[in-house]
């Protein structure tokens, strides 16, 4: 929410949130958002890959009731306790799961650049761009799980 304790859009690449009071009052603004962006840059909104993250009461059964009768043609939309946003697992529910995605695609980078068999600079440089890049960027916005520290 913005200073004012209106609903917010933020937008970064083709990933867009919207956090709201009401699902009724969020659904339209996501339909006016997916309308501009599809006509500025020809990209359509792909309901199975959206998510609602109630944070609020309301159950999800009776969630999905109110979006169906606000929004008809949504029902491809999930409801969940999270969702991925930029690489993180966001929402109540998240926990340590951005962590847990993170850590093998991590292992298997350190892999990777371990068969190359390469000197001890090239390694390190490659170590630094490709595998410690990522956890550098997920250490900025989360703490580390207790499973990874």
């Amino acid at each position: 929410y913005d200073s004012l304790n209106a609903p917010c859009a933020n937008a970064y690449c083709d990933d867009f949130n919207i956090a709201v009071d009401d699902i009724e009052q969020g659904l339209p603004l996501l339909a006016k958002a997916s309308s501009i962006l599809e006509g500025a840059t020809r990209l359509q909104l792909k309901q199975r890959k959206c998510v609602i993250v109630p944070l609020g009461s309301l159950r999800s059964d009776a969630l999905m009731t109110k979006v169906s009768s606000c929004a008809p043609a949504s029902k491809g939309i999930q409801i969940d306790d999270s969702a991925l946003l930029l690489g993180l697992v966001v929402g109540p529910g998240a926990g340590s799961r951005s962590w847990e995605r993170l850590v093998p695609k991590f292992e298997r980078r350190v892999r990777f650049i371990r068969s190359w068999k390469l000197g001890w600079p090239s390694t390190a440089f490659l170590y630094n761009c490709l595998a410690m890049s990522s956890l550098a960027y997920f250490s900025q916005i989360e703490a580390p799980s207790q499973e990874v520290s």
